[in-house]
């Protein structure tokens, strides 16, 4: 009964990678669709390893593929992209949707799941920065009782690695790891600041710069004035710019080497930050972040060696 039901498996596993070829060779190019199918060699290294379990290698393989794609992918792509036969890559597609690890979208074709997101955090969460993020902030919300947030750069958004709220509980900014966008943030604005010219348009043109508020900046030659004005005084303020009525300031994170690796922020009404003096605060976030870059095993200020945009 199970080398009957195993028969019927692998047939239809067969069938419908031969189904899958059909379709995409109609969208090919002439010079491809009567070309040799031809395998690329296997992603997967150290395969001689005792240790190694292969199916589990080859499956890693197909999903880092698709990470690197970049977009979405049909099981024929990925097999030439890890060199397997299509019937062995669907299996290995099917094994990742089921652990939420790769869905699959209406077209048939595959995309990374939201389980991927989940151990990439994860990892971030070990990283230097992150691993002192939470207590970085809480000091900085506890001395400006405002509520004070780390983020770090992410394909162009801001991915907050903590937020502490202060005593006055602004309520509405963000929640660990998710993303905002780097125009209109003084996180984002603050790193990069701290990036050439060359470097911060190039993020800067990773994601639509959205106009939320009368105050964002979208057009790139304001942006950047901005950006010189943030590395000349060391500290860069969200006037209002995500969120009406909301003020940040912000500083950057340096690790050992010099490089701008997170952002330090505190944000509040903007009548409170005002009352209490932007200036003055904006002192206090340096500090705070000084302190942390030097956790970090930066060499002086954090403000030390900034980048000249």
């Amino acid at each position: 009964m199970k080398t009957s039901c195993k028969r019927r498996t692998n047939a239809l596993l067969l069938s419908l990678s031969k189904h899958e070829l059909a379709l995409a060779r109609v969208d090919e190019p002439a010079s491809l669709r009567h070309s040799n199918f031809r395998m690329r060699k296997p992603i997967a290294a150290s395969e001689t390893s005792p240790y190694v379990v292969r199916s589990v290698a080859r499956a890693l393989d197909v999903l880092i593929a698709l990470g690197d794609a970049g977009r979405a992918a049909t099981n024929l792509e990925l097999s030439g992209l890890v060199g397997l036969h299509p019937t062995t890559t669907l299996r290995m597609l099917e094994t990742l949707r089921s652990r939420g690890l790769v869905r699959q979208l209406a077209d048939a074709s595959y995309e990374v799941g939201p389980r991927a997101l989940d151990l990439g955090n994860a990892f971030l969460r070990r990283l230097s920065i992150s691993r002192i993020a939470a207590e970085i902030a809480e000091e900085l919300a506890a001395v400006v009782n405002e509520t004070a947030s780390v983020g770090v750069l992410d394909e162009g958004r801001v991915l907050y690695v903590a937020i502490a709220q202060g005593q006055q509980d602004l309520g509405i900014q963000s929640v660990p790891y998710a993303r905002h966008p780097v125009h209109c943030t003084a996180l984002g604005k603050a790193m990069l600041a701290a990036q050439p010219w060359d470097e911060a348009s190039r993020i800067l043109a990773l994601q639509p710069r959205e106009k939320l508020t009368q105050s964002t900046l979208v057009e790139l030659g304001a942006l950047r004035q901005e950006l010189e004005r943030i590395a000349s005084r060391g500290y860069a303020v969200d006037r209002e710019e995500r969120t009406p009525g909301v003020t940040c300031i912000a500083a950057v994170i340096r690790d050992h080497l010099g490089h701008a690796v997170a952002a330090l922020s505190v944000a509040g009404s903007s009548f409170r930050l005002r009352k209490q003096g932007i200036e003055k605060l904006a002192r206090l976030v340096i500090t705070a972040a000084t302190a942390a870059s030097e956790r970090l095993g930066a060499a002086g200020p954090a403000t030390a060696r900034r980048a000249r945009p």
